[in-house]
């Protein structure tokens, strides 16, 4: 059974894969999960330099006594001119002090990305960028866009094989063990970004939680260049920075390390039920892991030609947003430009099509916050501005999409997600499998 995991950048394609480890080989997966614990780390420290880049930037605005006024009187997400961005006397100086005292995580964050592989390039807006290099809308496009050709200073993790640093880490973490049983050696005598983390605890502790610094980091939108989980794991602090931390299952489904290109996984399930599965469909599945950005989207075509079923992920919580390779585009349209592709795609006329509407749990915050959907969103008029009415009407969008374009007619399977919450994605997963198979089945004739 041959799977492929589409959707655009962070729509949550690596985390339904990590949520399928974990239900359905969860022997090999409890040998892996260790080695996320250099990626975990990264995550945190990245999220905290960028913290305390935009607490630099505002240290060294000019301050004007004539401009003085109140943090809180600038508009959310839009910045004041730079004379006005004061930091109240009394605390330059203690946060200057923090500042300098988190100096010690700029090496460490190097290092992780080294001793993980990273080097790629950051996903940038290639539309405002003179290149070579083409940037695809779908895969079956000619190019229309450049992408930069220059390299720029990563700021996410990037691996180009999957194995690779899980493989680095394993090898490590043996060799650490090993040293570890010699007298008087230290617990984890190789584990600096640990040393590191464990002194810093208290100051990036006292970092996040300072009423001023979380004042910045809302003015300017800092977590919206963060991503999703960067949140969770800031507010995990106390219990990541630790030298016995272990990640948890839920820390690694929100770790985040980019792929880039077509990644395959191999999984020999562990667990499977008692269908009659003559031909090994329930026990070995190939899954390929697709890097989304527009800068990616060429390197999908060949594996259309053979495969079995396409699971999609399309955020729709982004209905706000826009790409980061192209800030032209919005992120809802995107995903619906690339599922119109693949639903009239002669390649694909024989696959299955499975539609994962993710991170509906941060949609459901957004519209709670009073963010209006019509205006990012015109075609969805004077509709009522809730999380229930705005899911139906993509859904029923997305199924029309499907049926108009499709070669043959095909069957719609469209599910809510947060595949972050893992219980439910878990059982989502379980009813898509089950279901798979017996279409597969039924096909061959094995079944009526």
């Amino acid at each position: 059974m041959k799977m492929l995991l589409l959707g655009q950048s962070e729509s949550g394609k690596s985390t339904t894969l990590k949520t399928m480890q974990m239900a359905y080989t969860p022997k090999a997966w409890a040998q892996e999960r260790a080695s996320w614990k250099a990626v975990i780390q990264l995550n945190l420290i990245r999220s905290i330099n960028t913290i305390v880049d935009a607490l630099a930037e505002e240290l060294s605005a000019p301050q004007s006594p004539a401009t003085r006024h109140s943090l809180h009187s600038s508009d959310e997400g839009h910045s004041p001119p730079t004379d006005q961005l004061l930091i109240p006397q009394d605390r330059r100086g203690p946060l200057m002090m923090l500042r300098m005292r988190l100096t010690p995580l700029r090496q460490v964050e190097t290092d992780l990305k080294m001793r993980l592989g990273a080097g790629a390039d950051e996903i940038v807006d290639a539309s405002l960028m003179s290149g070579v290099e083409a940037m695809m809308a779908t895969p079956f496009d000619d190019s229309t866009y450049p992408t930069p050709s220059r390299r720029f200073t990563p700021k996410e993790a990037v691996v180009r094989s999957h194995r690779a640093w899980k493989e680095r880490e394993k090898a490590r973490k043996e060799k650490d063990r090993a040293l570890t049983m010699r007298p008087n050696s230290p617990s984890d005598p190789r584990d600096t970004a640990t040393d590191v983390l464990v002194g810093c605890a208290d100051d990036m502790s006292a970092l996040w939680l300072d009423p001023v610094v979380r004042d910045i980091v809302r003015r300017r939108r800092v977590m919206s260049q963060l991503g999703d989980s960067a949140e969770y794991f800031l507010t995990c602090i106390s219990r990541i920075a630790t030298r016995d931390y272990k990640p948890s299952d839920n820390d690694v489904l929100r770790a985040r390390i980019r792929t880039l290109g077509v990644q395959e996984y191999n999984l020999t399930f562990e667990v499977y039920d008692s269908l009659d599965d003559t031909r090994g469909l329930a026990r070995e599945w190939a899954i390929y892991d697709v890097g989304g950005s527009r800068t990616s989207r060429a390197a999908w075509l060949p594996y259309f030609s053979d495969i079995n079923c396409i699971l999609f992920l399309a955020p729709i919580s982004a209905f706000d947003e826009r790409l980061a390779e192209d800030k032209r585009i919005n992120r809802l349209e995107d995903s619906f430009i690339l599922w119109l592709s693949i639903c009239k795609s002669e390649l694909l006329k024989g696959a299955i099509f499975i539609l994962f509407m993710n991170k509906c749990d941060l949609l459901e915050s957004k519209i709670n916050a009073g963010i209006q959907v019509s205006r990012y969103m015109t075609s969805y008029g004077s509709r009522p501005n809730d999380f229930a009415s705005f899911s139906s009407y993509l859904k029923t969008k997305f199924k029309d999409v499907q049926s108009a374009n499709s070669p043959e007619k095909r069957a719609f399977y469209g599910y809510m997600t947060s595949v972050v919450d893992y219980e439910a994605t878990a059982k989502t997963l379980a009813s898509v499998r089950d279901g798979i198979i017996q279409l597969h089945l039924r096909d061959a004739a094995f079944v009526g």
